[in-house]
């Protein structure tokens, strides 16, 4: 696990560099929370609304070093609205590069739980007892700031997932120009964004 941790933990330069285009994003401002912390860095890194694009283009990086996850998606009725969350697996390590923005949700304040999510690494790394235990820490410190628990669960967002690994192409879609141009401009983009240096 410390393996593929380590290799996670390098790829924000190029989830910075390729997320934006897939979610028709000019700069990668939306991606992180610039609510506390007013520059983007790793620290407010936080995904949110683009668990896809997020998956998408780590499994790729992942890739790149022999590591192969799948990509789980799970669904959850909240007040009769429709919520989804996509992670990466591999073998029973969850890689999930947009947790934080459950734990954060439209926070504005610099208290000592913001602080503790801006302290954790940007990707998630570890099992589900590891995922709870990040839970249970976070949710005490929520309810000595907030008075009160998290609004969601940890089997809310990582549990009874279903399978969409064959979403999984960006690596057909760098190097195949007509591939790209067919699943449409936001790929193609991406592929186009291949040939230039960052």
């Amino acid at each position: 696990m410390n393996n593929i941790k380590s290799i996670a933990l390098n790829s924000y330069s190029y989830l910075t560099k390729y997320v934006p285009i897939i979610m028709g994003d000019k700069t990668s401002r939306n991606i992180h929370n610039l609510n506390v912390i007013k520059y983007e860095s790793q620290n407010n890194f936080e995904g949110k609304l683009s668990c896809g694009a997020c998956c998408y283009v780590l499994n790729n990086y992942l890739k790149d070093y022999n590591i192969v996850t799948s990509c789980k998606k799970s669904e959850i009725f909240i007040d009769e609205y429709l919520f989804d969350h996509c992670y990466l697996v591999k073998d029973d390590i969850i890689i999930d590069p947009s947790y934080k923005q459950f734990f954060l949700d439209n926070k504005t304040d610099d208290n000592i739980y913001t602080q503790s999510i801006f302290n954790l690494p940007f990707v998630f790394v570890g099992n589900y007892t590891d995922l709870c235990e990040l839970y249970n820490n976070l949710n005490n410190i929520h309810y000595k700031v907030y008075s009160r628990n998290l609004d969601f669960s940890i089997k809310d967002f990582w549990n009874n997932s279903e399978d969409i690994s064959n979403i999984l192409d960006m690596d057909k879609v760098l190097i195949d120009r007509n591939y790209a141009k067919s699943k449409g401009k936001l790929f193609y983009n991406l592929h186009l964004s291949s040939f230039v240096s960052s």
